[in-house]
């Protein structure tokens, strides 16, 4: 199996070009041309950091006697 990196496109689409065919591989893993299987490799995304979903905010809590 043969190991390919996509082309990230303006509009979102993945695309490889190969001996001038080019294959939209957008959600593919894999797939065969002219016989021979290919897998696509993406770059894993980077987490992120310091988002509001991953900090915790804590509340100061008084106690009131009333």
């Amino acid at each position: 199996m043969n190991k390919v990196q996509p082309t990230i496109n303006e509009d979102g689409t993945e695309t490889v070009t190969l001996w001038g065919t080019t294959v939209d591989v957008t959600e593919k893993d894999s797939f065969t041309l002219f016989k021979r299987d290919f897998r696509v490799i993406r770059e894993p995304k980077a987490k992120k950091t310091n988002s509001k979903s991953t900090k915790v905010i804590k509340a100061d809590t008084e106690v009131l006697n009333g």
